[in-house]
């Protein structure tokens, strides 16, 4: 008897529930997002923050966002435990260089999900992500390659797979587009000079104005501002975007950009 009273009280609270008008709570999803840069630096950053409003047009009321700006390496874990602190569901470290901090922090908070941009270290509430961007990287290539540019000039960042990965697909895709076009041309189709940095505005332009000096006749931009395609611009020579539409900042010299779009993933 005791058995089925308690099993029609459950009956009867299931009904309640599946009522009209009558919605279990629903949870609100708060993210903290560690930014490289500042939200209008034209490139990396730029386009995680457009990634950042997607994600809030789609989800709305079920997300909660909290970011900060020029969270640099050295900072980044006092960051990340200040939003674990803070009640954040997930975490984003949106740079490379947010690798270590972000793991250890992972460690100690193990209820927390944690999303690492571009890196290779994971744990069990840690993962990685990235977008495809060495296909938009081939493509650009391609289109430079049927255009007939044979001298490519890329100003990269770091000498390390992610670049080196987004360098060879746009050289393959180069090389491709010149076979097709019928140009020949000799064994390096695309110099390579290393910033050492993600960004560095001045270096940058001082990269750029170099590899236009020495005859290459397309600039590669592969850096976090659009300051070496403006720079190749300046010199009358035309550019590749990255990261966001370098024409959009000025550089009306880009013949196109890979555009990095972080709302799907995040």
């Amino acid at each position: 008897m005791k058995r089925f009273l308690t099993l029609s009280v459950l009956a009867m609270l299931c009904m309640l529930l599946a009522a009209p008008g009558v919605a279990m709570a629903k949870k609100k999803i708060k993210a903290g997002f560690a930014l490289l840069w500042t939200i209008d630096d034209r490139g990396w950053t730029t386009a995680h923050y457009n990634g950042i409003q997607f994600m809030k047009d789609k989800l709305g009321d079920d997300v909660e966002i909290i970011y900060k700006e020029k969270v640099l390496g050295p900072d980044a874990e006092r960051v990340f435990r200040e939003f674990a602190e803070e009640g954040c569901d997930i975490i984003f470290g949106t740079t490379f260089d947010h690798m270590e901090p972000l793991l250890r922090v992972a460690k100690d908070y193990p209820e927390i999900k944690f999303e690492h941009c571009s890196g290779y270290k994971t744990a069990p509430n840690m993962r990685t992500y990235m977008v495809r961007i060495y296909q938009a990287d081939y493509l650009c290539g391609y289109l430079a390659g049927l255009m007939g540019f044979k001298n490519v000039g890329t100003v990269g960042t770091h000498p390390i797979p992610e670049p080196v990965r987004g360098v060879n697909a746009f050289t393959l895709g180069l090389q491709r587009g010149l076979k097709e076009a019928g140009v020949s041309h000799g064994d390096t189709v695309n110099t390579v000079a290393w910033l050492n940095s993600w960004a560095d505005p001045v270096k940058e332009t001082t990269l750029a104005e170099t590899l236009v000096a020495k005859g290459h006749d397309l600039i590669r931009q592969m850096a976090d501002t659009p300051d070496s395609s403006l720079a190749a611009c300046s010199a009358g020579v035309p550019a590749m975007g990255y990261g966001t539409n370098a024409a959009s900042w000025g550089a009306e010299c880009a013949l196109s950009s890979a555009l990095l779009n972080w709302g799907p993933t995040m």
